[in-house]
């Protein structure tokens, strides 16, 4: 190293003497300060974006495993067996069993609700009569409504299998003309008056069957009665009593009375 009396090295440099006044620096100097910004560059493809279309509060939703590969949609929930849909911590709707909706407490519905819809079975909980009275509709065109304060009613048939029972005390009021006996004859259960059949018309034959063992009064208004004494006519138990209606008097008399 002829010639030099002092050398000084730079941090990061390596120096080898490789003989014969040779010397070698490896390495690199520090970082220099940062220079002045480059002009801006063209601007880029056109990313993927947001398809067109969609309504207010509708998703995007993916439609495939393809990147970017997304359209507005709705939102299918899928939840696990023992899983809850939950608000406000107190009110939930869950899966009880196989095919079972539950909620703990009150569902409310500001319309109707309908069940086994399709069907024969269908019922229609809601409006029912026709000034829109709170009831049930069967099968689309059968319904049984509340008509008023205490009163259900049905505007066609009521049919009853067994018996149609009254607590003591009550009324049965059945409108002028309109009662029908189909069977071959009425059985008569207790005492008490049985039906004001005054203002009938036509030839019309009514046959009662006595249950109870009571008699029968017929009064001057046609008021039929079952009695628990001896009446104006001998009607033995399990007998029959045939009555006619006489237009021409406006009263039914009785015509035959079988054992």
């Amino acid at each position: 190293m002829a010639g030099f009396s002092k050398v000084k090295w730079g941090d990061g440099l390596t120096v080898t003497d490789e003989g014969a006044g040779v010397i070698r620096v490896d390495g690199t100097g520090g970082t220099g300060p940062t220079g002045p910004a480059g002009p801006t560059g063209p601007a880029g493809p056109a990313g993927p974006g947001v398809p067109a279309g969609g309504t207010a509060g509708q998703p995007l939703l993916k439609t495939s495993g393809t990147n970017y590969d997304t359209n507005w949609g709705a939102v299918d929930m899928a939840l696990g067996s023992t899983e809850k849909i939950v608000w406000a911590g107190d009110t939930s709707l869950y899966r009880s069993s196989l095919g079972v909706l539950r909620v703990d407490n009150f569902f409310y519905a500001t319309a109707d609700i309908v069940a086994r819809i399709g069907g024969a079975a269908q019922l229609q909980f809601g409006y029912a009569g026709p000034a829109n009275e709170g009831g049930i509709i069967i099968n689309g065109d059968t319904a049984l409504y509340r008509a008023s304060a205490g009163r259900l009613r049905t505007d066609g048939h009521l049919q009853v299998a067994g018996q149609l029972l009254l607590a003591a005390g009550a009324n049965l009021t059945i409108a002028a003309n309109a009662i029908t006996i189909t069977s071959s004859w009425h059985q008569v259960l207790g005492t008490g008056p049985l039906r004001n059949i005054a203002g009938q018309q036509g030839n019309t034959f009514l046959i009662l069957r006595n249950a109870s063992g009571a008699a029968i009064t017929v009064d001057s208004i046609g008021n039929i009665y079952a009695t628990s004494a001896g009446g104006s006519v001998t009607w033995p138990a399990n007998g029959f009593l045939t009555l006619t209606y006489d237009s021409s008097r406006s009263v039914w008399a009785v015509t035959s009375v079988s054992p």
